[in-house]
This record gives structure tokens, sequence and C-alpha cells, in this order.
């Protein structure tokens, strides 16, 4: 078990950073329901706002309160990246100790977050560098809400001494080659065109409540394995720390260069996402989505192929890289291999896939390869795949469409 190094310096008390899995386990039970139960002594008179539930206790009472929409809603935000595989994640309450900096009077006047010597953070979850620092804001009724102003300035106000406290606090863990990303969550609230504006010009990630709706939609499908696809959604054409590079084959047909390969399902995941559409979303490349939904019974009748049944697909996984490949370096040279007799159609490469989150997308084969997602043999089993790199979304949809237009069922009888 890994331990964090001088958190008694930085974690404000009673707060803890949970990656035991009895505790993280306690913790969802805990936020598992929009409501609060307690016991209390079958005398002992009912605070405000709690009301008595039949039990089957005796000497007891079963109490219980709703929560308030805000306090849900963290609580669903924190349960979505714990379902999704996030093995690090925050208590409840988590505080860090945030050192105070030199400044103005007026600037205290004028913002009192900068008196505080500590920050409370709705919900922290950490995953290899990536730590995700989440404000979650919520509305009874849809609409406008200057809520969000206040947790862009929350967040502005203090960011580099978050930065500075969680450097410190995964210190031993990851050294400091931490990327530290700043979320707001919203539920009912529309953001205006001036807080979106603000919020990408301090790199704070819009996450909605249509968005949280899509993830737990593919974690009912995919369970932990719905991690890569959390992040290729949240940090969306950013880049990242390593490069994934294999050995492949090109060809080229009907004037479109491709590459053929063998990936492990985990690796795919990590790139490639399946985007189908949805009418409200603030995952940036939805809107050129072309794919179906996937089908749960699908998913699981291929889950259950590969683990029961030991069984294995021989076609393809077909991706299209959004960016060019970050590097492709020919092995061998074609005239020497046509010299031995070898047909050079296809020559072998060693291909850099481009460095950066969700930059391929699932043209065809996307069940095949969520049906490894939440399954061990992510890590050992080998998809076939081949790669294309198309921009344009119209030509992609195209091939989709070919695909599935083109490929025949087998008929009953041939069965």
């Amino acid at each position: 078990m890994q331990k964090l190094s001088r958190n008694k310096d930085i974690l404000y008390e009673g707060s803890e950073v949970l990656w035991q899995t009895e505790d993280l386990a306690l913790a969802y039970k805990d936020r598992l329901f929009d409501y609060r139960e307690k016991t209390i002594g079958i005398n002992e008179p009912i605070e405000q706002g709690w009301d008595e539930v039949k039990s089957n206790y005796k000497r007891k009472k079963l109490v219980r309160k709703d929560k308030t929409k805000d306090k849900a809603f963290e609580d669903n935000v924190w349960k979505m990246f714990y379902n999704a595989g996030f093995e690090i994640l925050s208590s409840k309450p988590f505080k860090l100790k945030t050192k105070r900096i030199k400044i103005s009077k007026k600037a205290l006047i004028d913002n009192p977050e900068l008196k505080k010597t500590h920050t409370e953070i709705d919900v922290l979850v950490k995953d290899g560098n990536n730590v995700f620092v989440i404000e979650c804001k919520s509305k009874e009724t849809y609409g406008k809400s200057a809520q969000i102003d206040s947790a862009i300035n929350k967040i502005t106000t203090k960011k580099k001494r978050v930065i500075t406290a969680i450097r410190e606090l995964f210190y031993d863990v990851d050294d400091k080659k931490l990327d530290i990303h700043f979320i707001i969550a919203t539920e009912d609230i529309k953001w205006s065109s001036s807080q979106e504006a603000e919020a990408k010009e301090n790199n704070l990630i819009k996450l909605m409540y249509e968005d949280t709706l899509y993830i737990e939609e593919v974690i009912a499908i995919a369970g932990k394995g719905t991690k890569y696809t959390l992040l290729n959604r949240l940090l969306y054409d950013k880049e990242m720390k390593n490069e994934y590079t294999i050995t492949a084959l090109e060809g080229k047909m009907g004037g479109q260069k491709y590459w053929m390969f063998g990936a492990q399902p985990e690796e795919l995941l990590k790139y490639a996402t399946v985007n189908y559409r949805t009418k409200e979303s603030s995952f940036s490349n939805l809107k050129d989505s072309y794919q179906r939904r996937l089908i749960p019974a699908k998913v699981k009748k291929i889950n259950e192929y590969i683990l029961k049944e030991n069984g294995f697909f021989p076609n393809s996984v077909i991706i299209n890289f959004s960016r060019e490949p970050k590097k492709i370096e020919r092995i061998g040279n074609r005239a020497k291999y046509e010299e031995q007799g070898v047909n050079a159609a296809l020559m072998p490469v060693r291909l850099t896939f481009p460095k950066y989150y969700g930059s391929a997308w699932v043209i065809d084969g996307q069940h095949r390869l969520y049906g490894y997602a939440d399954t061990e043999k992510k890590y050992t089993e080998t998809l076939p795949v081949v790669a294309i790199r198309m921009e344009d979304p119209i030509a992609q949809s195209k091939i989709f469409v070919d695909i599935n237009e083109n490929q025949k069922a087998i008929p009953p009888e041939l069965k």
C-alpha cells in the first residue's frame, strides 16, 4: 500500500486520502443514497429535518434525512469516479492546509477567500500522474447562477497554493511530475458565454450533469474499465506523459494510408473513445459523433464469451487517428525485401500513437473493445487493429455507414 509524505502537515484535521479498498467501500456506502440514516435511542427526540422510518429495531429508532441537492450531486460526482475505476479519492469533508501569502489589505477585503489558511475541496481524485480538484455546484431549478463565478474566483484565487499543497501531499508517490486539473461540475446550471470563456481562459474543465449521465451509462456497461473513457473526455486533446509505440504494417488502399497491428485492449482504451451523439454535453468532440450507442446486452455477451469460453475475435477493430501519429519509422528496405522474393506491399514500421488523450475514435468494434474493459484480460490479450488517419468526421462516418450497411448477417440455414 502506498503512503503519503508529510500528510499530517498538509491535511486539515479529519481529512483523509482514501486508497485502501475497504476504506473506499465504506466511503462509497456513505454516498450511495440521496439521504442519510442513523439510529437513536428509543426515547430520544428526533432532530429537526430528520424523520423516523420503519425498521426492525426494538430498542432504538432509525431516522432519515434527505441530503440537500448540492450535497447529493457532490456525492454522485464522487461515486462516478469511484465506479469508473479510480482508486484514490478524498474523504468527506476534505480540506488542505494552504499557506497564506502576503497581500494588501484592500485585496483581502475584496476577496475573503484569501484570508483562509485552508481550502475545502468537494472531490479530489488521483490516477497515476493526473490529479483532479473538483468544485461542485447545483441549483434547485434550471437557470443561470452566480455560483459559477464564485467557483471560478475560489479556484483562481487559491490555485497556486492548492497545487503546492497537492504536490507536497503526493511527494513520495509520484515525485513532482503531477498534472493537476481543476474541474467545475454543475447540475441544473446554465453556463453563460462569459463564464465559459473565463473558465477556458483559466484552464478550468467544465463538467455538466449531462456528462455525468453519459459516463454513468458507460459505467453500467464497462464498469471499472470506464476510467480511460472518462480521462479521454475530461482531458481531450491534452498532451499525455507517456508514449505508446508498436510494430505495424503500413499499406495503402483506395488512396488511403492505413496501419495494421495488434494491441492490448487496455492500451487502446487509453487513446480510443467511442463517440455517440448526445443532445447536450461539455465534451467538445461529441458534436461530430456518428457512433451508435453501446448496447449493454451485446457487451455482456462478448464479455461472457471472452471469460467463460476463452473466445477470441480475429476480425479487426477499426480506429481513426484524430491527429497525425507522433512518429512513423520504416523497418527495413522495400527493395531488399523484394530481392529476397518477399511481397513488400505492406511495409513494417514502428508506429508511435499521437501523444494526446482521445486521439483515436473507434469506427468499428466498439463492443469488442468494451467487452474487455472490465476484465483482467484487457492487460494480456491482443486485439487486431486497423488504423487510418482522417480529419474529416463526415469521411469517417461514411466508412462507419459503409461497414454497417455492407456487412451481412449469416443466414440461419448456413449457421
